[in-house]
């Protein structure tokens, strides 16, 4: 009875090595074999197009903690730049930019095919309603007026990077 129990005792450890090293080895092979399905979790690169400096610290504040990271342009030109250095995900774009004008800035980068398949969405204070269907019609994915909610922007940014990654992919399938 005594050499049972040291028996047991002596061969738990390799029980319990032999165990995690079994889940380790099915981890790792479903992984691999379902690497195409799984969700990529990174941090996702956001450029905001607003010349309100303290416009941008509020947005920063926003997206603190969250799985976004936010690069800023204060004009249309500083972002075009910055596009062509890291491409990002989504972009947030007022309508009133010194410069060359929110509507105008989406009408050229629409027009660049490498550019083109980036969502839009503009946050303005601009309320007028011919001003918000000519950004719609400029090529923006969405138009969100200021004052705004936070949870709304959030999940409207959501929607819109999760639209473009099932384009891609059904873009993907018919090359």
């Amino acid at each position: 009875m005594n050499l049972d129990c040291n028996l047991e005792l002596l061969f738990q450890p390799i029980i319990i090595f032999l165990a995690r090293y079994a889940i380790f080895l099915y981890i790792t092979y479903v992984n691999s074999v379902h690497s195409e399905y799984r969700i990529e979790r990174r941090i996702m690169q956001i450029l905001i197009v607003e010349d309100n400096s303290m416009q941008r610290k509020i947005l920063g504040r926003y997206f603190a903690g969250t799985e976004y990271q936010l690069f800023e342009a204060s004009t249309a030109e500083i972002a075009f730049s910055l596009i062509a250095e890291n491409m990002p995900e989504l972009i947030i774009a007022d309508i009133i930019l010194p410069g060359l004008d929110g509507v105008e800035f989406i009408k050229r980068l629409k027009a660049i095919p490498a550019y083109a398949q980036i969502p839009v969405i503009f946050l303005s204070s601009v309320s007028d309603y011919d001003i918000v269907v000519q950004a719609l019609n400029s090529g923006a994915n969405d138009y969100i007026t200021k004052p705004f909610n936070k949870e709304e922007l959030l999940a409207r940014i959501k929607l819109h990077i999760s639209l473009k990654k099932s384009q891609d992919i059904i873009r993907k399938q018919n090359e």
